[in-house]
């Protein structure tokens, strides 16, 4: 399993080895582009105004969710 200084916590996907859902601390947002295998990620209901450029190298992920922010935009690296 991928580990990045900062996360607060992980939880397995059942037997499948991999990780289900990442509890990422705000001040751990910039390390979070080591994750390379995650597929989903749930940022909702915090209050973010803005993401790192590192979540453009989130490679496998297939579903973010960011409801309840104050986000103006996305960084350029996402969606490449």
């Amino acid at each position: 399993m991928e580990s990045v200084q900062g996360i607060c916590g992980v939880s397995p996907n059942g037997g499948t080895g991999g990780v289900h859902k990442v509890a990422v601390c705000v001040c751990a947002m910039q390390e979070i582009g080591g994750l390379k295998r995650l597929s989903q990620l749930d940022l909702s209901e915090n209050k973010l105004t803005k993401l790192p450029e590192e979540m453009g190298s989130l490679s496998s992920l297939t579903d973010l969710l960011l409801s309840q922010n104050q986000l103006e935009c996305l960084p350029d690296s996402i969606g490449q």
